[in-house]
């Protein structure tokens, strides 16, 4: 199954925190790289080294762990059974080494599915909202955007959110013969786990999925062609 996108350009309003999307409306200057400043060629990606990833899945059966990494169920009970598995790793190891007793029970958790999303398209940057044959783009230092899209796969739906403060002027040329826009990719894994749950006599007691959602490395800008 290939994955799909829907992009929406707008602003960022996460967690109570609104994003300021900013546009510069500075002309494009195919110069050569000053101080604090990066050019790429047509065909080059630049590395957005401080930007902030945020996930969130269509599911009402999800948590966010500390990693950022989204985790999400099919049913109540299996997020019920995922959280009461997450206290119980968390006690305190003696907990582990006494004599199993009646109520005493062991999660044994298997990887069921791994899909590395390669160089994944986010979206297009708000700064190019249409098809343009420019010579270029020009993000300028101190301004800041946001790309909110969603991307489809094995039955749910992931909304992804890209925002960065451009701390160097950053720009790119492009083929001015070729329509463009000025797009974002994005590196995401997906995993899927099946957890077994046993008690003292080996008998399982229960079974349960999770499934999750990570970003993998700094997403890239970089120009595209229609």
């Amino acid at each position: 199954m290939n994955p799909t996108f829907k992009l929406y350009g707008k602003t960022l309003c996460a967690a109570g925190l609104a994003t300021t999307l900013i546009l510069s409306s500075a002309p494009f200057q195919p110069a050569s790289a000053q101080e604090n400043e990066i050019v790429a060629s047509a065909e080059q990606e630049v590395k957005v080294e401080n930007a902030e990833v945020n996930l969130t899945v269509d599911s009402p059966y999800s948590l966010t762990e500390e990693d950022g990494s989204i985790v999400f169920f099919d049913n109540q009970q299996d997020y019920d059974s995922y959280v009461a598995n997450s206290a119980q790793s968390n006690t305190e190891s003696s907990a582990r080494s006494i004599t199993p007793s009646a109520s005493w029970e062991q999660t044994t958790s298997t990887l069921i599915s791994d899909k590395s999303i390669s160089n994944a398209f986010i979206g297009y940057h708000p700064l190019t909202p249409a098809w343009s044959y420019a010579s270029g783009y020009s993000l300028q230092q101190g301004e800041s955007f946001a790309i909110n899209g969603s991307y489809s796969y094995n039955g749910f739906t992931a909304g992804v959110t890209f925002t960065q403060n451009v701390s160097a002027t950053t720009s790119f040329t492009a083929n001015q013969a070729k329509a463009s826009r000025l797009g974002v990719w994005s590196n995401l894994r997906y995993t899927k786990f099946k957890h077994v749950v046993t008690g003292a006599t080996g008998a399982v007691v229960k079974t349960y999925y999770s499934e999750h959602l990570s970003q993998v490395g700094v997403p890239t800008l970089k120009i595209k062609y229609q």
